[in-house]
């Protein structure tokens, strides 16, 4: 069996490893029985407090950091707007999950209780909406056109994920109906009743940040080739 090269085990790390401990702890704190360990992954009076929320934030933190600092690198106007739009555009989901900071508010004021939520995700059938888009998406873009890279046109070849987004999609299935199991089998601290699926969540916004920090990385490389080199750019010098 051919060992991996250095760029795939790092892959491997990031894709597979990471969100497999990273989540599956999480999952092994929530279910473990012990009070305190539960809590620690989703309090008991508030989930948004617990390390699994925070995980989520932390991730869409470094995404939003990456995208704006990705915008330095782009040669025109308009590909370095469509970044920071992009990092606009993650702030704005990471202050959706922090409901603006309605936790921290009423935590502020004294009450545990942040009461119903005032952002927009939360609002009707809005979240189902997005997760089954969501769901539909990312299974297309970074399960299955990786699959088939090498028979998409060129000019789309910059822009498909890496193949490890699949498996990273199927240790979030797969912890997924694991969390689903548990929770109706187990006794737990009930503090993720009816949002058991953030744990699916977390391992989405990893994936994605995966995929746009490949993006970035890629694009780092095209403006450094781009870049002139020290040699060419300072004057030759003649012998004395």
């Amino acid at each position: 069996m051919q060992a991996l090269q250095p760029a795939e085990r790092t892959r491997l790390l990031l894709y597979i490893v990471a969100p497999l401990l990273g989540v599956g702890l999480c999952l092994a704190m929530y279910f473990s029985g012990v009070d305190w360990l539960a809590g620690i992954a989703s309090p008991r009076r508030n989930r948004e407090l617990g390390l699994l929320e925070h995980l989520q934030n932390a991730v869409l933190l470094g995404l939003c950091w990456f995208s704006w600092r990705t915008a330095r690198v782009e040669p025109t106007r308009r590909a370095a707007m469509l970044w920071r739009g992009l990092a606009a555009f993650v702030l704005l989901v990471f202050l959706e999950e922090l409901d603006y900071g309605n936790h921290y508010i009423s935590i502020a004021r004294g009450s545990w209780n942040s009461g119903p939520p005032v952002n927009l995700h939360n609002q009707g059938s809005v979240n189902e909406v997005l997760k089954a888009t969501s769901n539909v998406g990312m299974g297309l873009w970074l399960g299955i056109l990786p699959l088939f890279a090498s028979r998409l046109p060129a000019r789309l070849q910059p822009w498909i994920a890496s193949r490890w987004s699949l498996g990273t999609l199927l240790v979030g299935i797969a912890l997924s109906e694991t969390a689903h199991a548990l929770h109706g089998s187990l006794d737990h601290n009930r503090s993720l009743s009816g949002n058991i699926s953030e744990f699916r969540e977390t391992i989405t916004y990893w994936v994605i940040a995966l995929y746009i920090g490949e993006l970035a990385l890629r694009r780092e490389a095209a403006a450094a080739s781009r870049a002139p080199s020290p040699s060419s750019s300072s004057p030759s010098k003649e012998g004395t």
